[in-house]
């Protein structure tokens, strides 16, 4: 009755979120004095997390996890990129930081470049900023 209670609170909060009991998983978490769970994401390798419900050490109920980071990091979408321009050394600090308000991710030179592309190329960048100007690598 209260795996059933618990299903039906589950299914109330997010409905169609997929859910599988195996009464026979244990894990010798002793532990544990309800419901111990696992989470998996689909089409990623591992358990993204894990864990239950428990009696603290001050006598009372609580619900802890353990986050598996490796599996959640294989679960986040790639985050967005955005172009990298080469700003050679000697550009005002200001003309770079307007690059970064406009949305680029700046990489600053450290030294003279005898060849600013070359050395943006180098640097995995994919645009250059010469004379006041952005341009492709």
């Amino acid at each position: 009755q209260g795996l059933a209670a618990l299903v039906a609170l589950v299914r109330a909060a997010l409905p169609g979120f997929p859910i599988t009991i195996d009464p026979g998983e244990f894990r010798g978490a002793e532990y544990h004095t309800g419901v111990a769970f696992t989470l998996f994401a689909r089409g990623v390798r591992g358990e993204i997390c894990g864990g239950g419900r428990y009696q603290a050490a001050s006598g009372e109920a609580a619900t802890g996890l353990t986050i598996y980071m490796d599996s959640l990091g294989r679960a986040l979408a790639e985050p967005p990129t955005r172009p990298r321009v080469f700003v050679p050394l000697g550009v005002a600090r200001a003309e770079a930081a307007a690059l970064r308000r406009d949305g680029w991710r700046t990489v600053a030179g450290l030294e003279d470049a005898v060849d600013a592309r070359a050395e943006a190329g180098r640097l995995g960048c994919t645009h250059v900023y010469l004379g006041g100007q952005v341009t492709a690598v």
